[in-house]
């Protein structure tokens, strides 16, 4: 009888022997398989980690690429807009002196016009005016002195003036001194026409820098109707 239960038990012996070992080879193949999987993600985890990473340094890269680009673009603006700042001041100060030149000279010419004007039709003033006429032959002679003493003073001064003077300062200068020589014929009031030159002179650094001695200035009087209707009645003195 035992001979006969033996072999089973052997048997079953054996069997649950194989199965243990089936059990262990198996949950030895899991394991590795579990250790593959486990490996694998953490490559797949690094290989995301490296590929972000590089995006990131990527993007970064390629900002402060934009940033270095847009501010020389902003240098290189700042640059273009000051040289045309440059060239715009140029040319406004050129306008602006062109424009006082002309408008001098419109000035003068509007000026001569009125006093043309007015000379012939106020003849309310034409006493008033007779009557200056001998004070203004006197305060020519002392002009003409005046004129003398300072060519003898200055030639020098008075001939680099001539010679710096542009063909428009020529033109202008040219064109006042007939008409102030016009009016001095005919009698009319110069020193308002010599005042503009003067001024003329001065804005464009003409007139030579003559200081005359106190003793060479004008002390003659000139008497005007303040209004042409009041000739004879009121008058001021320049």
């Amino acid at each position: 009888m035992y001979s006969g239960i033996f072999p089973y038990g052997l048997t079953l012996f054996f069997q649950a022997n194989q199965i243990q070992e089936n059990l262990a080879a198996r949950a030895q193949k899991m394991g590795e398989v579990v250790g593959a999987i486990k490996d694998t993600r953490d490559a797949e985890e690094d290989e995301a980690i490296r590929k972000a990473i590089a995006e990131r340094e990527l993007k970064e890269s390629e900002r402060l690429t934009r940033e270095a680009e847009y501010r020389r673009s902003l240098v290189e603006e700042k640059k273009q807009v000051q040289r045309e700042y440059v060239a715009s001041e140029t040319l406004r100060k050129a306008q602006e002196r062109h424009l006082l030149k002309w408008d001098m000279m419109q000035r003068f010419k509007q000026e001569e016009m009125d006093r043309e004007f007015e000379f012939i039709k106020s003849t309310e003033r034409r006493g008033v005016l007779l009557d200056n006429r001998n004070t203004y032959k006197k305060q020519m002679v002392e002009v003409l002195e005046m004129k003398k003493q300072e060519r003898e003073m200055d030639k020098l001064a008075v001939q680099r003036a001539a010679e710096a003077w542009s063909a428009d300062d020529k033109a202008f200068l040219q064109y006042a001194d007939e008409v102030i020589q016009d009016s001095r014929r005919m009698g009319r009031p110069i020193e308002p026409l010599l005042r503009i030159v003067k001024e003329y002179k001065k804005k464009n650094n003409l007139e030579p820098k003559v200081k005359l001695p106190p003793l060479l200035r004008s002390r003659v009087p000139i008497v005007q109707a303040c209004h042409p209707k009041c000739a004879g009645r009121c008058s001021e003195t320049n």
